[in-house]
């Protein structure tokens, strides 16, 4: 059963650059409310494309569905083994995904290479789509809702065609893929790879990039980007720039021109690990989970915070906004203390 935890408390945060008068006062964040329901961290968040209905998978083996403007529980689902650890709504808000698995090793049992497929409005399940042979970590759809791909500890990528109920496998990352992204226009695939402690693979950059064409799956370009796997893709809304970054890997997360095939050096030095990012919907801004459960909203030019406070008790798995950049949402949680979703409001817009 899931509970609304409703706060009135304003919190005055000081918020610099974004928009207004100069001798305008700081407008003040609003927590409106924690979502609670997940009995584990909550590892994804998405928004449906009218920014009406908040997708959560959590660690727990449920994802469950929020109407935005209540804040109230629509659905609760269970069907994956263990983790729901991927969650997107297709553009034209029909369907929504879901895929999963379990960490744990040497455990068959946790395996779950299924990827389901439902309605993204009421919830409901429309079909189970071909399955990986290991845990799923990454699903994402096309701009035209056609495409949905999956990526897998398989190493594979699996595109699937929803108007013709076909798929074709990608294989081509020599370890796991944990990341999968398609451009904002739907003709590039990101996906990111690597593998876990590996002793053999000591000192080896293993955490692989790989961008393809879509939908023919051409390889354009591959990087070995990170030192550890690559966990983090997040698109420009403008396509050309893409940021990678890895739960795991000791270095910041990374910026990419993909005109020039080259990384660029970051705004400013980040001293903080990162477990989660996005784009606000114009690109102005970086919204920032972090490892320490704190949140960091920056502006993606200069890399200046904008917003940095701690709320979370754990980890910060998951950050989504939405396209107006009014409210934030960001999940995480404990495997003690249970998992949560925050809700953030503020008056002015990150956009």
């Amino acid at each position: 059963m899931c509970r609304v935890a409703l706060s009135s408390a304003l919190l005055c945060i000081f918020v610099l650059g974004c928009g207004g008068a100069k001798d305008e006062p700081p407008k003040p964040l609003v927590e409106r409310a924690s979502l609670l329901g997940h009995t584990e961290p909550v590892a994804c968040l998405a928004l449906n494309p009218d920014d009406t209905l908040l997708a959560s998978g959590g660690h727990d083996g449920k994802h469950r569905l929020w109407e935005v403007q209540s804040l109230s529980e629509k659905v609760a689902l269970s069907v994956h083994k263990k983790w729901v650890q991927t969650i997107a709504f297709s553009p034209d808000g029909k369907y929504l995904a879901t895929g999963g698995g379990d960490y744990i090793k040497n455990k068959p049992d946790a395996v779950d290479g299924r990827v389901f497929l439902w309605n993204g409005k009421t919830g409901a399940l429309i079909r189970q789509l071909k399955s990986h042979t290991h845990n799923v970590d990454a699903v994402d759809f096309s701009a035209d809702s056609r495409w949905l791909v999956s990526g897998s500890w398989d190493g594979d990528l699996i595109l699937h065609d929803l108007e013709k109920k076909e798929s074709k496998t990608f294989p081509g990352h020599p370890h796991r893929v944990y990341s999968a992204r398609f451009s904002p226009d739907g003709k590039v695939l990101a996906s990111g790879g690597g593998i876990d402690d590996d002793p053999k693979q000591k000192g080896v950059d293993s955490g692989e990039l790989h961008l393809r064409e879509m939908p023919s799956g051409k390889t354009l370009w591959k990087k070995r980007a990170h030192r550890r796997w690559i966990s983090m893709l997040a698109f420009h809304p403008k396509g050309r720039y893409l940021v990678t970054g890895s739960q795991f890997d000791p270095g910041p997360i990374k910026l990419w021109d993909l005109q020039e095939r080259k990384e660029l050096p970051l705004p400013k030095e980040m001293g903080f690990k990162v477990a989660s990012v996005c784009y606000s919907s114009e690109g102005n801004y970086l919204i920032l989970g972090c490892f320490d459960g704190s949140i960091r909203i920056q502006e993606s030019k200069t890399g200046n915070d904008v917003l940095h406070l701690k709320e979370h008790a754990g980890r910060v798995y998951s950050v989504a906004i939405t396209r107006d950049g009014k409210t934030l949402f960001t999940g995480g949680g404990s495997s003690v203390g249970g998992g949560e979703i925050k809700v953030w409001r503020r008056p002015q817009a990150w956009r």
